[in-house]
């Protein structure tokens, strides 16, 4: 090849070349880093490689996993396209299979690994259709990565957008299913018995299907017709035997329908069985013959061995130390009203010195202002905390003009002793300097503790709008939309491009803004904030905890609960990620695992926020009676605070305790005026019978409100209800408009209700169902299911949902509307609520 440079991009040496094109090895030397170069080569860029190429490229620049290799850019140059990626260094399963089949041990970790990555495509609506062994690379660490997307199918554009057709085979005949093997429609599915293929042929070191041409494989795979993994390898484990079977079964419905489910029983698998490490090619037969010659020495040294580990692990001293939890109390004493940014910056030093200690876990903010109380002891505040120790700034005025003197002291959590303190003099303006001397102090203060990463002092500019911007969100005073917010972030990002801090508050808001508009774009403006703090900062300590509450709140529990996972290991003192994880395991189903994660969570700090968490969490699955033990426990350590009287109000609600939640709610709305509490408010009253309350409840809601369509699809609830249908459907119809003005009205649980009350009942049936399989166990859901049903006419169907409603506790005032009345008085339906 001729070619020496492709844009930035020097190209060092090509690494392979296949159907699809060729792979160069080259190095970009703006970022410093090597990266692969894929191209079409000569005489093979037709249209259809070209546009397959661009969109392998738009798939997987989509997909930001651990197992999966990142795309970086797409370049055309001289009519030739190429696709940047990220090197992976190391080698192809395939390559390592060429020694022959690896130990079971291994073969679930890697096929875990695998999983997780398709699991997290899946998600987003792309199916890879070509998982094969060359396509799965091994990094000297162990990672596994996936790559190749280049014959990825886009579930989401529509039949004829898509490059291949029905009736169009694409793939590796080995590594096809059935279903793609005879050119029939596919889905996820799919990968799972590509998967299942990948799996057979690493645990035996032979392909699953296999014949002596093409034709004769790709019918094997029609017919999925291979000989059962344990003939060729007796020693299979039973487990991982059933794994491959399930998912090479020919009828996809008999398949794993998610591949999180493969990723979860193969990681619980390698961890039974253990793993190998993968020795160089050509010596094991060496390393067993010197093995053999020293075996009964060799067998000595280890029972030995063995014995002393029981022994040091007996004592705990191999177990993961206890960080040091530390609380810093907010900022008391008088500072003038020339310096308003004073006070935040002082808070926003002690609390991020601390958090840069290692062997330390601050807890700050809002988790301390819950239950500070000035008139409470040292003592009192570090036991509702669950914390050994508190950190605070007394300030007043300094001793010259334009000063503040500023006295910081260590206090011991049991007693309130001093343990250290230092009164410092800095000037009132100078947020700069303020930080940088509280951080000098600190250091000398806390000489045991090493830091993670050095210490950066922004420009002023940038620290004083990040600042007004971290005053204004723990004061509670975000704007409209928190428009100023962002533009003051945007000030500092702009004076600052490597302060990390204001990018992950601008994701923060981001992720907020995308959860309650519907908005995708901001789901993908707090990907690229991440991705841009990590570039800055890559040992961030908050960057894997963000990254996977964005991946929870974008509906990614699987890809979530992994990446939190993995933090938990390497941050096993952290309370903040084992409650991160309780939550995303709890989206999963995954009950008993999710109570671990909370118990974990709170034996190492008890958190208002964890046991918010904890509380929503059981609430969603029907556990109504831990929710409430949770939320009260809230009010316990934080009594009358804001969050706790929701979490309470809303197990009222769910429980049909409907008078009592309407007092939770009136107490706790003056406190908030938040929408959310308003219209729970008004729908306790609702169903307590007050439609007159509850009317007069949602249009203030509306008022407050008016493009949220909420507001006006409980009016719609209200005057239906009252039996004055037309002006009901003018409320309903209202609300349909402004929810489908939005990206994604089909994922609002008001989409099937809207629907069905507006008579579009097929389109209800189908949203009904899709929320019902977002989420199984909310009752709600499954009460809308029933309604759309009983509107429809479909009284079988409407039995089943109301049943199953009923059974994950919904209240029976929720079947009190006019939806139900042609069948209120049949024996089926009374009989459901006898028991």
């Amino acid at each position: 090849m001729s070619r020496r440079a492709v844009g930035r991009y020097r190209i060092l040496r090509e690494l392979g070349r296949g159907g699809m094109g060729t792979v160069y090895l080259a190095f970009d030397p703006e970022l410093s880093r090597h990266v692969a170069l894929k191209g079409l080569g000569s005489g093979q860029a037709t249209e259809e490689k070209r546009q397959r190429l661009r969109r392998e490229a738009r798939a997987a620049a989509s997909l930001t996993h651990p197992n999966i290799a990142q795309v970086y850019d797409v370049i055309t140059q001289e009519d030739q396209d190429w696709v940047v990626m990220e090197y992976v260094e190391g080698k192809s399963l395939a390559e390592i299979l060429e020694h022959g089949p690896l130990p079971p041990g291994e073969v679930a970790r890697i096929g875990a690994q695998v999983a997780r990555a398709l699991a997290f495509a899946h998600h987003r609506g792309i199916v890879h259709r070509d998982v094969k062994t060359e396509n799965v690379m091994l990094a000297a660490d162990g990672t596994v990565k996936v790559l190749d997307f280049g014959l990825a199918q886009i579930l989401s554009l529509p039949q004829d957008q898509r490059l291949t057709q029905e009736g169009l085979v694409v793939g590796t005949s080995r590594a096809m299913s059935p279903e793609q093997a005879m050119g029939k429609p596919l889905d996820h599915r799919s990968d799972i018995f590509s998967l299942g293929s990948l799996l057979y042929e690493a645990a035996t070191g032979k392909p699953a299907f296999a014949g002596e041409t093409v034709l004769e494989t790709m019918h094997k795979v029609a017919r999925a017709e291979y000989v059962p993994p344990q003939e060729l390898v007796p020693e299979l484990p039973a487990p991982l035997v059933e794994v491959i079977q399930r998912c090479l079964a020919r009828d996809p419905e008999q398949r794993f329908q998610d591949a999180a489910e493969v990723a979860q029983i193969l990681g619980e698998s390698s961890r039974t069985l253990g793993t190998a490490v993968l020795a160089p090619v050509g010596r094991p037969t060496v390393l067993v013959r010197r093995l053999g010659r020293r075996l009964p020495w060799v067998v000595g040294v280890l029972v030995l061995l063995s014995l002393l580990l029981g022994v040091a692990a007996w004592r705990g001293l191999f177990a993961a130390k206890k960080p040091r939890m530390v609380a810093v109390l907010p900022v008391s004493g008088e500072i003038p009203a020339s310096s308003p940014l004073a006070r935040t910056a002082i808070a926003e030093a002690l609390s991020g010195f601390l958090a840069n200690l290692q062997g330390l876990y601050v807890v700050a903010d809002r988790e301390v202002r819950a239950v500070y109380r000035e008139q409470a002891s040292v003592r009192e505040l570090a036991a509702a905390l669950g914390v050994e120790e508190v950190v605070e700034a007394v300030v007043g005025p300094g001793r010259e003009p334009g000063t503040l003197a500023v006295q910081l002291r260590r206090l011991a959590g049991e007693s309130g002793r001093i343990l250290w303190s230092e009164t410092l003099q800095v000037a009132a303006n100078d947020l700069g300097a303020i930080q940088d001397r509280l951080a000098t102090a600190l250091a000398d203060g806390l000489r045991g503790f090493g830091q993670r990463r050095p210490r950066r002092q922004p420009p002023p500019e940038a620290l004083e709008a990040y600042l007004a911007v971290k005053k204004r969100l723990d004061e509670g005073q975000g704007s409209a939309g928190y428009q100023e917010e962002l533009s003051l972030l945007a000030k500092a990002e702009a004076a600052a491009p490597d302060f990390p801090e204001p990018l992950l508050a601008h994701a923060s808001i981001e992720r907020f803004l995308a959860t309650s508009s519907g908005d995708p774009q901001h789901f993908t403006r707090a990907q690229e904030l991440l991705d841009r703090a990590e570039q800055v900062d890559p040992e961030h300590p908050e960057l894997p905890l963000r990254r996977a509450q964005l991946l929870r709140a974008q509906g990614d529990a699987a890809a979530a609960a992994t990446l939190l996972r993995e933090l938990t290991r390497r941050r096993p003192g952290d309370p903040l990620a084992w409650a991160t994880l309780g939550s995303a395991l709890a989206a999963l189903g995954q009950v008993e695992e999710s109570e671990k994660a909370f118990a974990r969570a709170l034996a190492l700090q008890p958190s208002i926020t964890t046991l918010s968490t904890l509380a929503s969490a059981r609430a969603d699955r029907g556990d109504f009676a831990g929710a409430r033990q949770a939320a009260e426990a809230m009010l316990r350590r934080a009594p009358d605070h804001p969050l706790g009287l929701f979490r309470l109000g809303y197990v009222e609600l769910l429980e049909g305790n409907f008078a009592s939640c309407e007092k939770l709610f009136a107490r706790l709305y003056p406190k908030t005026a938040s929408l959310v509490d308003l219209l729970n408010w008004g729908t306790c009253a609702f169903y307590a019978g007050d439609l007159a309350k509850a009317e007069v409840l949602y249009r203030k809601a509306g008022e407050q409100a008016p493009q949220d369509p909420r507001p006006w699809a409980n009016l719609g609830d209200v005057f239906l209800w009252r039996g004055e249908r037309e002006q009901a459907q003018a409320f309903y119809a209202k609300a349909l408009a402004l929810l489908e003005a939005r990206p994604l009205p089909a994922r609002s649980d008001l989409y099937p209700h809207l629907l069905a009350h507006l008579g579009r009942l097929e389109d209800a049936i189908v949203a009904a169902q899709r929320a019902v399989a977002a989420a199984p166990e909310r009752n709600w859901n499954l009460f809308v299911a029933a309604e759309v049903a009983a509107l429809a006419g479909d009284k079988t169907s409407m039995l089943a949902w109301a049943k199953k409603a009923l059974e994950r506790r919904a209240p029976h005032a929720w079947f009190a509307g006019p939806e139900f009345a042609p069948y209120r008085e049949t024996p089926e339906f009374r009989r459901l609520f006898s028991r």
